[in-house]
Parts: C-alpha cells; structure tokens; sequence
C-alpha cells in the first residue's frame, strides 16, 4: 500500500472533513481567540470534535464490519442488464444509524453494485459481458455527512462469469434466410424454391410479397418467403468480433446458439478465445470475448472452419465503426466459405438535443445506432458474395434486404 493511501485509511477524513477541520482552526485561532468570540470558539471546537468522533466512529464502524463481511457461492453466473445477488453480504448494524456502506468491483469496471438494506447483502448490475477468474472487491464506510470515509479490499477466488442478455426476437423470424437453399426453382423441374412459406413482415420486405387476404382477417401482415431448396444445408459457423459497442451482436449470439438456430454440427468463434463446438463452451468463448478488447482472428477462423468442412458462417456485427473493419474486410476478400453479414442493433439513436436541452439535462447514454453508418458499413462489408441482414433486437425487426430501408431513414434523419 502506498503512504499515503495508508495515511489516508489511518486517518479517515474526506476532503470536505479536512476543509470543515481547516476552518474551523481558523475560526478558532483568529475569531474564537483573537477576538475572543466565545460563539465561534464554541463552534469551532464543536466542528472539531464533530469530526474527530465520526473518525473514530467510522473507524470502529469498519473494523467490525470488515470482521463480518464476507459470504457468497464458489462461482457465480450474472447477466448484463439484470441485477443479481452474489451471496457477498455486509452486515449492517441499525445502531449505526449515521453509516453509509458503498461496495466496488475492481474488474470488470462496467459493473455496478450497490447493499441492499437491510440485510446488507450485494446485488450487482454487469453492463458488459466479462469472464474474471476472481473477484476484488472496495467496501467504502463513512458517515451520512461525508466528513470521514474508510474501506478495505475484499479478494475472493471466485469466478465470475457475465454473459450478455437475450434477445428477444422472434425464434420464426430470426434469420430466415442464412443457411437456406437457392431461391430458384429446382433444375430437375421440381417446384422447389417457390414463395409458398410465410412469415411475420419486417421493415423493408416488398409490400408485393404480402398476404393481403390474411391481414384482412387477422389485421397481422405476413409476407410470402422461399421455402428452402432441395440442395442440402451446409454446415453453419458463426463468428464474433470484439468492439466497444458490440452487445447487441452478442446478445443475437446467445440467443442463435441457445435456440439452436445454427442446426446441427455448428461451430462458434470469437475475438480473444477459442473456437468451441458445444453450448458451455461457446457460453465461455462469448463471454471471455467481451474482455478481449479485438484480436482479428476472423480470416484464421473462417480457415479453420473451410478445412473442417464447414460451408456457411454467419458474421455477427455491430451497427458501429471501429477497429474490427479493417480486419473483417481483408477477411471477406479471400473468404473461403459463402458468409452472411449480419448487423445487429439496439434500437436508433436519437438525434442531438439542442444546446438548450444538453445544458440543463443530463445526456442519455448513446446505445442506438445511426442509420448512415450503418448504411456506409453495409456498403464496405457486404459486398457481393456477402450477403447481408439488419436485426433490431430492441423491436425485433428482421430485414433481409435492409438497403432502401436504411437510404430511407437515413434522409428521414437527415
């Protein structure tokens, strides 16, 4: 421990204790006897106890504390977006009213916690996927004024793993069209390939396609799809690249691999771990990913993948640029399986508040995704032979053909 954060814990006062203590001795020395103002010198002096006793008091505080905490399972297993409990409880004592508790994790730091009363026990709120090997915690304890503060680093050995959460899509919809035949009619005559399937429309679907006599009856629009050729379905990969913004695409992961959409014999890979074959360990890869900060081992994968006979990978992208699209790129030029590009988005993001609304309200935070980058992106990664899909977990929208629909809320946003 350094001196002074050593110092710091053995003399438990804040910045705000030390300003009261320093204006209180001021008040003493210059007011209380200089000019023998016996009501400052009293307030002075009451200042200063004041805050002597809250330090001794949250020094007591946290020694027995630190003595109790403790608690939680051998390993735990936590959501993004979802409070959970760990089993960590600090034990708050109702004779200590002027108390405040606060608790940290130092990794991952997208992650809050917070004690809930009265039992005291840690409820925690991953906000990225992450797979630590162990936890360290910061328990913080001060008094409700904020005058004194004192704390402690909590190591436990225990794993923790956060996986992204899913998404709640339609499993009918979901990506229709990735691993299905040719939409053309069979060469021996047979009418295979036809639009005789339905499913539930989407944005950008040709309103040509839809079932006008269903929508009549039910007010519910399907539209007409190919059914799947007699050509057979080839085995599915799919892949995810490491980028500060890409829960949206992992949440789809989860959910394609535990829905089991990717049929049979399918394979799983991701920046920064390896390629896994089985759902625990693609729930692993998934979520070692989210620490990885990008590797680029997309063109190692889809090799892989072409010598283990694999013909088909699915790319699950985020609706933002960043580091991954070089590498994607030079991947897709020599790609050696058919791979479908599939962009993967939470909702829109807004457009800019006026200079009034940014300076008297706090921004939100900037999750959505803007129809122009998108639509640049889809032009520089889904270049023919690449097929490309738009999916918007956050209303559930499919789009197989999302082209005019981004030109068109593009000049909407515009």
């Amino acid at each position: 421990m350094k001196p002074l954060a050593a110092l710091r814990e053995a003399f438990p006062v804040t910045f705000a204790g030390w300003a009261l203590l320093g204006l209180a001795g001021a008040a003493f020395w210059f007011q209380g006897v200089g000019r023998l103002d016996l009501v400052l010198l009293a307030a002075s002096v009451l200042a200063a106890v004041l805050v002597a006793g809250l330090g001794l008091a949250t020094l007591a505080a946290a020694l027995v504390l630190r003595r109790r905490a403790g608690g939680g399972p051998g390993s735990l297993a936590l959501e993004c977006g979802t409070w959970s409990p760990t089993g960590y409880r600090v034990p708050l004592s109702r004779w200590l009213p002027f108390l405040r508790v606060r608790v940290a994790w130092e990794a991952p730091g997208d992650l809050r916690a917070d004690l809930r009363l009265p039992s005291g026990q840690e409820h925690v709120l991953p906000g990225r996927r992450a797979l630590v090997p162990s936890v360290t915690r910061t328990v913080r304890v001060g008094d409700i004024l904020g005058l004194t503060e004192t704390g402690w680093r909590a190591q436990a050995p225990t794993p923790a793993r956060i996986l992204p959460r899913r998404a709640a899509l339609d499993p009918g919809a979901v990506l229709s069209g990735l691993v299905r035949g040719e939409d053309q009619t069979d060469p021996r005559g047979e009418p295979q390939g036809d639009r005789v399937d339905i499913r539930k429309y989407g944005h950008g679907d040709p309103l040509r396609m839809i079932l006008w006599k269903v929508y009549a009856r039910t007010r519910k629009a399907f539209v007409r799809i190919p059914e799947r050729a007699v050509e057979p379905a080839p085995r599915v990969c799919a892949y995810l690249p490491a980028h500060p913004w890409d829960e949206p695409p992992a949440r789809l992961a989860r959910t394609l691999l535990e829905r089991g959409l990717l049929g049979p014999g399918w394979r799983f890979g991701a920046d920064g771990a390896e390629d896994a074959e089985d759902l625990e360990g693609a729930r692993e890869a998934l979520a070692r990913s989210g620490s990885s900060g990008g590797a680029g081992g997309f063109a190692a994968f889809l090799e892989r993948a072409r010598r283990d006979g694999f013909g088909a990978c699915i790319l699950l992208l985020p609706g933002r640029d960043g580091p991954w699209t070089a590498p994607v790129q030079a991947a897709l030029a020599t790609a050696p399986l058919r791979v479908q590009a599939v962009f993967a988005l939470d909702g829109w993001r807004e457009p800019a508040p006026s200079p009034w609304r940014r300076a008297f309200l706090r921004p939100e935070p900037e999750d959505g995704a803007a129809p122009e980058e998108v639509l640049d992106l889809l032009g520089r990664i889904a270049a023919p032979p690449t097929g490309a899909t738009l999916v918007d977990i956050r209303s559930g929208d499919v789009l197989d053909h999302p082209e005019a629909y981004l030109r068109k809320r593009a000049g909407r946003a515009a």
